[in-house]
């Protein structure tokens, strides 16, 4: 066959073609085309007459002349058509499906007044599904589309992109955070280099404003916009004065109360000092594994993941599990230097990355990047309230905290991050502040203070709100026991206030908390300093505004549990 492509759809159908053919009413024709315009490599092409009659405009004269002329011609060459160009033709013609690129598409789009084939009828969510077609590639259809005045294309595509809204979205949302949104038949028109979800809220705004849309169509189209990672704030701002104004906060307090990717069943607890304690608890069974001792998988392949991280003495920082692509531990060695190590999933293989220069205190994982937060020591002279952020090239400094402090707690969600309470060099404290990251703010800003300053306390993300547990009254030099805060609160984004709510325990101090699957699972123990051996579980319900104790053990080795992350079976799937 002299008609080669890759796609094994169209070799189906150009046999099933050839089948049909069998009468002779078809007259087979081989073509030769420029491998690229001027070139002298010709690439052939097997075609059939009564389909290249559809494009015979398209061609130079003496196509159109051969083919008019109804000569049986069994080769032709075609001059000033590159395979470019030709290919996509045959493309679809063969699968009656577009091309995905962008180049091919247009080439095809610009002889569409010429062909003797209904564009509406073609299948274009069989088609997007097919290629996975990135936006910006829609975008350039949409355009393409309108400068070669194809009606019914502009027509049938604008019905299927209201149908298939959320669909569209979902298929795209990769390439969507690095298109640049332009004029979509004038449904919006932005200029930034990066969308984000804010720009796809903004782009379902404006298409509402050109559409008339029942409650249920326009909850469904905006439940294709990951609200809960639009910043409050800037979310706020989008909506303020806009008549859906209700509806939108209720939908945006309704998606935190969704995991975010999927079942989280487990939560690793971290040791400070040791680097082969991690614990791992399983929420299902309500169990807690040593991954020194773990047998059963899929915790003991997540054993073997940690386990082989640096031969070296290493004092763990983070753990995250949940990005899909790599996992991250981030510490230091012997000689106090941060040295992140990333494990990378395609080749087994744990790499040392860039070396930090500065000391800083407490990390968050934020996506595929690290943002290194804080770091005042009071025993010490230096002030350490710089931050630093590492992504695909060496760590850079970005905004210092306003206050210095540290025993603070690190929280990153909705595309901000937060620093709260914590201690100085002379007072435990109260106030807080927040840094927009996504895109990198230029300076960290004052939010509401806490009902009660505290100082190694732990927070967690949940519902719209953040969630502080724990944490001590008086510095740790002041008083080594260090009486505990008895009074545990919140804080709503949305309203900058802090609200108290009920204590685990009195006599408990909280290790980790994490937000797992809508509840808040706190690691509490009645231990003090670095000899922590008893650890119990509480969840704590939401809804139910109550504590329960899942699980009370005695460690046999004193830990140090300062960092911790929550994953799911997908997660470790995925290593």
């Amino acid at each position: 066959m002299a008609y080669q492509s890759n796609s094994k759809q169209l070799q189906r159908l150009f046999k099933k073609f050839k089948k049909y053919n069998q009468d002779g009413r078809f007259t087979d024709v081989t073509i030769s085309v420029p491998d690229t315009y001027g070139s002298e490599k010709m690439i052939e092409y097997k075609s059939h007459k009564i389909i290249l009659a559809s494009f015979s405009t398209y061609f130079r004269s003496e196509l159109t002349t051969i083919l008019n002329n109804g000569a049986k011609v069994e080769s032709c060459r075609i001059k000033g058509i590159s395979n470019e160009g030709f290919g996509p033709i045959f493309e679809f013609l063969y699968s009656n499906t577009l091309p995905y690129d962008g180049k091919k598409l247009a080439a095809l789009l610009q002889v569409t007044d010429y062909l003797d084939i209904d564009m509406a009828r073609i299948n274009y969510t069989s088609f997007i599904r097919r290629y996975s077609m990135p936006l910006s590639q829609a975008i350039a259809f949409f355009e393409i589309a309108s400068s070669t005045s194809t009606n019914c294309l502009m027509e049938k595509f604008s019905d299927q992109i209201l149908q298939n809204f959320s669909t569209c979205l979902q298929l795209y949302r990769r390439e969507l955070l690095d298109m640049q949104l332009r004029n979509i038949l004038p449904l919006i028109e932005r200029d930034e280099n990066d969308a984000s979800e804010a720009d796809l809220l903004i782009f379902a705004l404006e298409y509402l404003d050109q559409r008339s849309l029942e409650s249920s169509e326009r909850e469904k189209l905006f439940k294709a916009v990951r609200l809960n990672s639009i910043p409050a704030n800037q979310f706020q701002s989008i909506i303020k004065d806009h008549k859906l104004s209700n509806e939108l906060n209720k939908l945006y307090q309704e998606s935190h109360h969704q995991p975010r990717d999927g079942n989280y069943n487990y939560i690793a607890y971290i040791d400070k000092n040791s680097r082969d304690c991690i614990y791992i608890y399983d929420s299902s069974s309500n169990v807690l594994h040593h991954l020194s001792e773990a047998s059963d998988r899929p915790i003991s392949h997540l054993k073997e993941i940690c386990m082989g991280i640096n031969e070296a003495t290493r004092h763990f920082h983070s753990l995250e599990l949940r990005n899909g692509n790599l996992a991250c531990v981030v510490g230091y060695d012997k000689t106090q230097n941060r040295l992140p190590c990333f494990f990378r999933y395609e080749n087994k293989i744990w790499h040392q990355q860039y070396r930090l220069q500065i000391e800083l205190d407490a990390y968050v994982q934020v996506g595929f990047r690290i943002l290194n937060f804080g770091g005042y020591d009071p025993n010490r002279s230096t002030d350490l309230k710089g931050c630093a952020i590492y992504g695909d090239g060496p760590w850079k400094l970005i905004p210092s905290l306003t206050e210095k402090r540290s025993e603070h707690a690190l929280i990153f969600n909705e595309g901000a991050a937060y620093a709260l309470g914590g201690q100085n060099d002379i007072h435990v404290l109260n106030t807080c502040e927040s840094i927009q990251v996504d895109p990198l703010a230029n300076c960290w800003d004052s939010i509401a203070p806490m009902n009660h300053a505290r100082q190694g306390h732990k927070a967690a993300f949940l519902m719209g709100k953040i969630y502080v547990v724990g944490g001590y009254e008086t510095r740790r030099s002041e008083n080594p026991s260090n009486k505990l805060v008895l009074s545990n609160e919140f804080y709503d984004i949305l309203t900058n206030t802090w609200t108290d709510f009920a204590p685990a325990s009195s006599h408990l101090h909280c290790l980790a908390l994490n937000a797992c699957n809508g509840r808040l699972y706190a690691l509490l123990s009645p231990d003090s300093g670095f000899t922590r051996c008893n650890m119990e579980i509480h969840v704590y319900n939401p809804q139910a505004y109550t504590w329960q104790m899942l699980l009370r053990t005695t460690l046999d080795r004193p830990v140090f549990i300062k960092y911790s992350c929550i994953f799911s079976k997908s997660d470790i799937a995925k290593i």
